[in-house]
């Protein structure tokens, strides 16, 4: 039953495996990640080295020193891999928490049973990745040659003996359809999420203005968004190895590459954040009503607390009443009914999305300023 939630399980990759694997290791993810990387990369190396071109003067770009090649087989794909299954475990229990939460209301159940039954349909059949895996080919019908190679540099790929062509055979025919389809997954994933978070901003759910989150209750969807923040570490990784390559081997400086990461890193968040704006309506709808709603609360509440303690004829004191907790209990709630955010998640979270995107930029750098340089910065800083 835990498939039922589930956005990740389900399709032409899975159905494989679980036929493949009829009892499931321990660890299957980062085994998985392993072989891929290996799968990938490794006929690529052997004939590099056979070739005399894995390292050394052999070619201005050996394998070793091609920043690009080795961020996206050795870093992008495993961690592509490794990073599904959490992923996938959060999203369970965030979609499995909407109805026990009690934010679908009691006529709206069966609507929201339709909308996951219809989320498996999409998720389960064999069309969709049968498609991203022709879309994974694509490209080799109108790109003569990959998009980060660098023309006019003599690199492990560009040599006219066997063992280059089939290095680049490998590459163009195995290992970037692999890495795209791995990517292709991951991005059909999240266009599903995105459709179910679209989907649910149009079942009116039970939102709260005054819930303790200062989100309507709903806070718990931004953070399951979160996990896809692996989309711009891994899209970062590939565009950090594309401008190593330039800095280092075209000669590049770090100021012609910085307009590049500035709008990656802005462009990726925002990419990844734009799905909960279709939440923003609703949420602001809410938070219209409740403060019209508490305003007028607020009027009859402040002018029967007036009229009670500063009347001129008291029988009794009022000190022992529970008039002044009341207000302060309801000044409380207003509050947090005025700060309740249109946008459910932290700034905290999303400070993480833009650190996150732009981490894989940090080693670019570091190799464009030298250690000393860099350390004399860091000390002048401090000091």
């Amino acid at each position: 039953m835990k498939h039922r939630y589930s956005l990740m399980h389900g399709g032409l990759i899975y159905q494989v495996l679980d036929r493949l694997l009829r009892r499931k290791p321990e660890y299957l993810h980062l085994w998985l990640a392993v072989l891929l990387a290996l799968f990938c990369l490794l006929p690529i190396a052997i004939a590099a080295a056979i070739n005399g071109t894995l390292y050394g003067s052999s070619a201005d770009v050996p394998l070793l020193l091609d920043f690009s090649m080795l961020g996206r087989f050795l870093l992008t794909v495993p961690l592509l891999v490794i990073a599904a299954p959490q992923c996938d475990r959060l999203m369970r229990w965030t979609i499995a928490h909407i109805p026990k939460c009690g934010l679908v209301p009691v006529g709206k159940q069966p609507a929201y049973d339709r909308l996951l039954s219809h989320i498996r349909s999409l998720r389960d059949p064999v069309w969709p990745e049968s498609l991203l895996l022709i879309l994974a080919f694509t490209p080799l019908l109108y790109l003569e040659t990959t998009f980060d190679a660098m023309p006019g540099i003599d690199s492990w790929r560009s040599g006219g003996d066997a063992m280059s062509r089939f290095a680049a055979a490998w590459l163009d025919w195995v290992a970037l359809p692999l890495f795209r389809f791995v990517s292709l997954l991951w991005l059909w994933r999240f266009a599903l999420w995105t459709y179910l978070l679209w989907r649910l901003s149009q079942l009116h759910l039970r939102l709260d203005a005054g819930h303790p989150d200062g989100s309507g209750g709903i806070l718990f969807l931004g953070e399951s968004q979160f996990r896809f923040v692996v989309l711009a570490l891994a899209g970062g990784i590939l565009v950090s190895g594309n401008c190593m390559n330039h800095v280092m081997h075209l000669g590049e400086s770090i100021d012609q590459q910085k307009h590049l990461v500035i709008a990656y890193v802005l462009l990726s968040v925002g990419c990844l954040l734009a799905p909960l704006l279709l939440l923003g309506r609703r949420l602001f709808g809410v938070k219209q009503k409740a403060l019209l709603a508490f305003s007028e609360l607020g009027h009859s509440a402040a002018s029967d607390f007036r009229s009670r303690w500063l009347a001129r004829h008291r029988q009794k004191s009022l000190l022992d009443s529970g008039d002044p907790s009341s207000l302060a209990d309801y000044g409380s709630v207003y509050a947090t009914v005025r700060s309740m955010s249109i946008f459910p998640m932290t700034r905290a979270t999303i400070l993480w999305f833009f650190l996150l995107a732009a981490l894989p930029f940090l080693p670019l750098f570091v190799i464009a300023m030298p250690l000393e340089e860099l350390l004399d910065r860091l000390v002048s800083v401090i000091a």
